[in-house]
């Protein structure tokens, strides 16, 4: 059954604008933040040690793709050059501070372990002949990085979506061998699934909008037949590549109404949820307007009781095209949305915080001393936040 959309954006009083409850409940914040490093962050770039220490808790990488290579170009012979050399970046970073956590995102397989596909540009998933293959890879990086302590399984149901419903099953049964093997190698070692990509099945999300059912399903079969997980992994988008939704503010509901309706399923045994990829799609508008529809995002995960959110392209190397990003690639000073990282992270997380419009076209997260306060209209704003008057600029986000 394809999930409806609760009708959390139907108080819309402007098309820019969404209000909340005069009297929002308080519920504690339990978001920790990330940064994914692709092919836009160079294995041989200086990472920004500063920045990082300040806004995140995770960094997060790949085994075989966005900027890593192949670890097994043939049956048991491994080449984990590029690996070392993302490993070696990452770890004047953990050294300077170790609360920073990394988690390896399990895809993609060696070539010689996928299934074929003849369509140009298809995705493919592994053969489930060599499943069994493909876990004891993941043991021997997790036994070559043991800085390393999550792993997610996969990646948007990759491969295993190019069957008409997907290919759940295929899917569940090589996470079990994954998750099996991880654990019986190292039992406190973190691991979870499915990475289900939750999308628009429309233009725009609002009242009654509708996600793809066959990732409602996916998702579903997985919770009920995994063998177990220590979080769930997620991701979504308000609308897909190339398109910004009609109404960008109200369109991220997507990930309230996810994030709740994921907590509801049975066999989420209120296990974390981890947003790995969050695309508030409005890069063709704006940059201060598409900045604003991202920190709200932020707003709204923080709010809606979800664990982790790790942003996509992290680096912006100048030529932004799935997030704003966190630090430029040029200076590595950070972008508009590292304040709003730096106060989730430092100030609001682990605290009890609302989240409310103070004024129409304002929102704020706050927990009575720090805040985020973010003008999602279109026009200049004044909200009392705090006992101050607060003057915003169109699309400004201030915190404190």
């Amino acid at each position: 059954m394809a999930l409806v959309v609760a009708s959390t954006a139907a108080c819309a009083t402007t098309p820019q604008a969404r209000v909340h409850s005069r009297a929002p409940a308080a519920v504690r914040d339990t978001l920790q933040l990330g940064a994914t490093l692709t092919d836009k962050t160079k294995p041989t770039r200086s990472l920004p040690l500063p920045l990082l220490r300040s806004t995140v808790a995770f960094l997060n990488i790949s085994l075989d793709s966005q900027g890593t290579g192949d670890p097994e170009p043939r049956p048991g012979v491994f080449d984990w050059r590029s690996l070392d050399a993302r490993m070696a970046q990452i770890t004047p970073v953990l050294r300077a501070d170790p609360r920073l956590a990394v988690d390896m995102r399990v895809y993609a397989a060696p070539p010689w372990m996928e299934s074929s596909c003849s369509t140009p540009g298809c995705k493919v998933a592994v053969r489930p002949r060599y499943d069994g293959a493909f876990a004891q890879l993941v043991v021997a990086a997790a036994r070559r990085y043991p800085e390393i302590h999550y792993y997610v399984v996969w990646n948007e149901f990759d491969g295993y979506d190019n069957a008409r419903p997907w290919s759940a099953r295929a899917y569940t049964d090589m996470y079990n061998v994954v998750y099996s093997a991880l654990k019986a190698d190292h039992s406190t070692l973190q691991v979870g699934g499915p990475y289900a990509p939750f999308l628009a099945s429309h233009d725009g999300w609002g009242p009654g909008g509708l996600l793809n059912p066959r990732a409602t399903a996916a998702f579903s079969y997985w919770l009920q037949h995994k063998k177990g997980a220590d979080f769930l992994a997620v991701d979504g988008r308000t609308a897909p590549p190339g398109v910004t939704p009609t109404q960008p503010v109200t369109s991220t509901a997507l990930f309230t109404d996810v994030t709740r309706w994921i907590a509801r399923q049975p066999g989420s045994q209120h296990l974390p949820i981890w947003w790995m990829e969050w695309y508030a799609r409005s890069n063709s508008l704006p940059a201060a307007e598409w900045d604003a529809v991202s920190a709200y995002t932020l707003l709204e995960l923080a709010y809606s009781g979800a664990a982790n959110a790790f942003l996509w392209d992290a680096e912006d190397n100048g030529h932004p095209v799935t997030t704003p990003g966190l630090w430029n690639g040029g200076d590595g000073q950070g972008t508009a949305l590292a304040p709003v990282f730096a106060t989730l992270t430092q100030e609001l997380y682990g605290t009890d915080v609302t989240l409310s419009s103070p004024d129409p076209g304002v929102e704020l997260l706050t927990n009575g001393s720090a805040f985020v306060a973010i003008d999602v209209s279109a026009t200049p704003r004044t909200a009392d936040v705090l006992g101050r008057r607060l003057r915003l600029a169109a699309w400004q986000i201030v915190v404190r």
